[in-house]
């Protein structure tokens, strides 16, 4: 069975339980031959609606025509920055529309999270100036000594935060950030396939992905 990581923001969400979730879905399911691959999620939709794979991770936005979806598991955005920043007087939630003029750093083109972010963006028209894209961004802000801008981050990449002159502050999104366990109709009738979504609903529910918390 074919299992891709959609992208390696959603691989680094759940990393965490990663090791323990495939020892226990082997140790369920031992006849199982399971090959996880990660690309970036529109290559994986792609692959997945033409029956090159059976499953896929993927976060908004994707075209929901012709797949089935389940929520895994959701996680948050935040705004990391240097205590100078205006921004840092207050560790409260800041709406999304307050980034409309600030100079972002966030994540390559083809991550998840940068996808996540500029589809908010266009759900609240904005159109915040990109600083930098970078696969590196937590080094970045760990390294942040004064204020050029406001660095997105999962709550993976938060917990990672070292940084005392760093703020972090939840951002209020206008739509959840919900991680969906993807099939496409003809690989939702393979037993093994129907047996992994059981098992995957069932272990989140017990195992939840810890969030970050300000």
């Amino acid at each position: 069975m074919l299992w891709p990581i959609a992208d390696r923001t959603i691989l680094q969400a759940i990393s965490w339980l990663k090791n323990n979730f495939l020892i226990a879905w082997q140790k369920a399911f031992p006849n199982v031959s399971t090959d996880i691959q990660e690309w970036g999620g529109p290559i994986c939709q792609s692959r997945l609606l033409t029956g090159e794979l059976e499953l896929a991770i993927l976060i908004e936005p994707f075209d929901k025509s012709g797949i089935r979806y389940d929520p895994l598991c959701q996680d948050h955005m935040f705004a990391a920055m240097h205590i100078s920043h205006p921004f840092a007087c207050t560790k409260e939630p800041l709406p999304f529309e307050a980034l409309a003029h600030e100079p972002i750093i966030t994540v390559s083109f083809d991550n998840g999270l940068r996808r996540f972010f500029d589809h908010c963006c266009k759900l609240t028209k904005i159109q915040p100036p990109i600083l930098m894209s970078s696969s590196y961004n937590v080094d970045f802000v760990n390294s942040m000594s004064e204020n050029i801008g406001i660095s997105t981050l999962t709550s993976a990449m938060a917990f990672c935060v070292t940084n005392s002159d760093v703020v972090i502050r939840r951002l209020i999104l206008p739509i959840p950030g919900t991680i969906y366990l993807c099939t496409s109709a003809r690989s939702g009738e393979i037993k093994a396939v129907r047996q992994f979504v059981s098992f995957c609903r069932e272990y989140f529910r017990q195992n939840p992905v810890p969030v970050f918390e300000v």
